[in-house]
């Protein structure tokens, strides 16, 4: 019916199968390709060849499919029968795909040697469900009804009941099965033959009731010893079937041990940027949630979207990012329907652990990330606590309306500027009031309020306020949300309480240890106690789980150019540059670290680049001091540093800031002077920027190691 060639997947850089259907084929004939697809689609199995993608062009219909190397059963019994015990492990790899198919209420009804496939690494895979019939769960307009009385399958294979036109079911398969593991052996045990006899029984009440009943029986014949094998028929063969229903229903486990896995954003197959933050989300969620798998690192959001729309070499991420697995996906969005495409793949072996399709209506992402989220735990044989369990598999919200805006909310958040942020904000808010009980939905807002004021967006003790009714919100909602936890040692660590902080944070750390921002910003209340070795420790923790993110790699850089690492945090900074050229901090780690090394132009040039860069008030003309210092132009440096004073005295610029340009300009008893006035304030900037070497003037003065010792105590208001 169709023609199979090999290709490439430029996306994921894998080779693929594409098979097609001409338009000359008869109209039937294609709905039963594309029934075929979509049979295949609504699986998930190991032992089932796995479908990427369904689609038509110019009127040629075609499948994309994992590409197999090996060959068919048919071709590995023409030449000699198979040894007993190798059948019996291929009919219950058989048998393994079937049950999972029967669940789903998919009957292949054509099951044949040449429809089984022996791959090289030595899988099974069940092929062509071109004559499956499906249960009215997966029906509709596409689906090829078969008329009462007609006769379809392959004749040497075909049930009774088959051959009578009648209705079939499970057991049909069970019977062909049968004729399968009859055909591929040439003599056996007595009980292999009561086995294959109990397949083939006329009356299919008397046959077996289910693929995996018959895997168990199967599976006993191998794995007993020799010396009871058969004393095991009797009572010792329920203890092992008991064994194998308690342990069988995972698909086999990895190759190697998990670590870590990426979720690579999706890729938005409806090219219509409206629909560019369901992609998005579908991926982010599933980076939260994953996260809190238990010794599983999940590379992070802003890592992960460092491949978005970029052609994905298997090998180079693996090596880069140390991950052993990769979760990819495509999503189709038409009006309010959606499909959605999710591949798992063996970042080693380059090899697809298992694929699916998901459909859903009114664009419920909910519904596809909690069965993602199941599928990827199972897959990978994680084991859960029952707790753990409830976690993940806990819905933050049930309303797809709320769940939606918060998800965009979340696309506007990451970018960073003062009017995403107003952006995300008001996403946010309308998430809350489509459901009132969406914890994460007041945690983004926190995080939205506290970042407003720092960009300006809002008065920073309004900020503060609002911020706090929201975390304590989400936590009323959810005590054991990592990201709430999160977002209320921010807020305390951004008004300089360190106990509560720190409680928060670690709180948010046992929950989600993959949470990249909680590491982060913990790593930054260390520093600001002066506990710089845990605080290296804890931000290159956090490097691990988010290596590609700017914000992290520039923090790295801080700590490198405080213990006087000035090469290293060189590099850390200019990687942090091509990451983000947009982020400000990233330049003065730079130009910090070329001073170190005694390069001042260098230094000079790189501060005038991040004095173009948008930054928060006064980080602009501070930066253009210290570099006008470095070029010998010292008055220029000064009389822009009093300019700056008298905007910070206007409420128009940062006290520390001010601070930093007065040290640049060795103007001690100034530059003391606005710190001291930025700490009672409680700036952030103060508390991130202090021991680093953007006030290295100031050392040796006791003033300034007063202004330490009262930085490290903190406030306790």
């Amino acid at each position: 019916m169709g023609e199979v060639y090999r290709a490439r997947d430029s996306l994921l850089g894998r080779d693929v199968a594409i098979k097609i259907v001409s338009g000359e084929t008869s109209p039937a004939a294609v709905r039963r390709f594309e029934q075929e697809a979509r049979a295949i689609a609504a699986l998930s199995h190991p032992n089932i060849l796995s479908i990427h993608h369904f689609d038509s062009h110019d009127g040629i219909s075609f499948a994309v499919t994992e590409l197999l190397e090996g060959e068919t059963l048919r071709d590995r019994i023409q030449s000699s029968k198979l040894p007993w015990q190798k059948a019996c492990e291929i009919a219950a790899s058989i048998c393994d795909g079937l049950a999972a198919a029967h669940e789903r209420g998919i009957i292949h009804r054509d099951l044949k040697p040449s429809n089984i496939f022996l791959t090289s690494d030595g899988q099974v895979k069940i092929l062509d469900f071109g004559l499956a019939q499906t249960s009215r769960a997966f029906e509709d307009a596409t689906d090829v009804k078969t008329a009462p009385g007609t006769v379809l399958g392959t004749l040497g294979y075909m049930s009774p009941e088959q051959l009578r036109g009648e209705t079939v079911d499970a057991r049909t398969d069970i019977f062909a099965l049968g004729c399968i593991l009859d055909e591929m052996i040439s003599d056996g045990p007595p009980a292999l033959k009561r086995i294959i006899d109990r397949c083939l029984e006329k009356d299919r009440n008397a046959r077996y009731h289910s693929a995996r009943d018959l895997a168990i029986d199967l599976r006993s014949m191998t794995h007993a010893p020799k010396r009871t094998r058969w004393a095991l028929w009797g009572l010792g063969a329920v203890i092992i079937a008991v064994a194998i229903v308690l342990t069988y229903k995972k698909p086999a486990a990895p190759a190697h041990q998990l670590r870590a896995i990426l979720v690579l954003p999706f890729e938005n197959e409806s090219h219509d940027p409206s629909s560019e933050y369901l992609s998005d989300g579908i991926a982010e969620g599933l980076i939260s949630t994953l996260a809190e798998l238990p010794n599983v690192r999940v590379v992070a959001r802003t890592t992960a979207f460092h491949f978005k729309g970029k052609p994905v070499d298997l090998q180079q991420i693996r090596k880069q990012l140390d991950v052993d697995m990769v979760l990819a996906g495509r999503l189709l969005s038409r009006g309010n329907n959606i499909t959605v495409q999710a591949d798992l793949i063996d970042a080693q072996a380059g090899t697809e652990l298992w694929g699916n399709r998901f459909h859903e209506q009114s664009t419920d992402l909910v519904n596809i990330e909690q069965e993602l989220v199941g599928r990827i735990s199972e897959a990978l044989r994680v084991r859960l606590t029952p707790a753990e369990q409830n976690r993940i598999s806990k819905p933050a919200t049930r309303n797809p309306d709320a769940y939606k805006l918060y998800v965009e909310g979340r696309f506007y958040f990451n970018k960073r500027t003062p009017e995403s942020i107003k952006k995300a904000t008001d996403l946010f808010q309308q998430a809350i009031v489509a459901d009132p009980q969406f914890a994460l939905a007041y945690s983004g807002l926190a995080d939205a309020y506290n970042l407003g004021g720092t960009y300006n967006v809002l008065p920073p003790k309004e900020a503060l306020l609002r911020s706090r009714q929201a975390v304590e919100a989400a936590l009323r909602l959810d005590p054991d949300l990592a990201e709430a936890h999160a977002s209320l040692g921010l807020l305390e660590s951004n008004q300089f309480h360190w106990v509560p902080a720190e409680r928060e944070f670690k709180r948010a750390v046992e929950i989600n240890p993959n949470y990249a921002n909680a590491l982060l910003w913990y790593s930054l209340l260390l520093l600001a106690q002066d506990h710089l070795d845990e605080s290296t420790a804890i931000i290159r923790k956090a490097e691990q789980r988010d290596p590609l993110s700017s914000i992290v790699v520039t923090n790295v850089a801080s700590r490198l150019n405080i213990l006087g690492r000035y090469e290293a945090a060189l590099a850390e900074a200019q990687t942090s540059i091509e990451l983000d050229p947009g982020y400000v901090w990233s330049y003065w780690q730079m130009a910090l670290a070329y001073e170190g090394l005694g390069q001042p132009d260098k230094a000079a040039a790189i501060y005038r680049r991040g004095a173009e860069v948008p930054s928060p008030p006064g980080f602009r003309e501070a930066l253009l001091v210290r570099a006008d210092v470095l070029l010998g132009n010292t008055a220029e440096a000064r009389k822009l540093a009093r300019l700056l004073e008298q905007r910070a005295t206007r409420g128009e610029a940062g006290r520390t800031a001010v601070g930093w340009a007065y040290s640049a300009v060795a103007d001690r008893d100034k530059a003391l002077q606005w710190l001291s006035r930025a700490l009672d304030a409680r700036e952030q900037p103060l508390r991130n920027s202090i021991r680093t070497p953007i006030v290295k003037e100031l050392r040796g003065d006791p003033r300034y190691d007063a202004l330490l010792r009262r930085l490290e105590r903190g406030f306790d208001d």
